[in-house]
């Protein structure tokens, strides 16, 4: 009789999951997760690394501009989802190079 291995044995990737705080190293909030969780799940997986990349340089770079340090991580945060939310990450000028490296029309809109 064959013996049913359970999801973990099945599927040994699956405990290899890393949360995005962890992978971003950014302090994020359940909803950021929820937000990041969709955008990146209606775009082809190819982009995923490009586009948090992008969102943890959004994010920091307006992290450190913020000079009062008690409003650093909501400046980033906001700076960060605002760029998810406005950047038209479908358009077909968001493309990956053959060589891996990602580039972004100037078309799109990064405010």
């Amino acid at each position: 009789m064959t013996h049913l291995k359970s999801g973990c044995e099945a599927y040994p990737e699956q405990d290899q999951y890393i949360p995005l705080s962890t992978r971003l190293s950014l302090p994020l909030l359940p909803e950021d997760n929820r937000f990041l969780h969709l955008r990146l799940a209606a775009l082809p997986t190819e982009k995923h690394a490009w586009i948090l990349q992008k969102y943890r340089r959004h994010w920091t770079t307006a992290s450190e501009a913020e000079p009062n340090t008690n409003k650093k991580q909501n400046t980033g945060r906001r700076a960060a989802n605002r760029w998810l939310s406005a950047a038209e990450l479908n358009n077909p000028s968001t493309h990956i190079t053959s060589g891996g490296d990602h580039t972004l029309s100037e078309a799109v809109n990064t405010a």
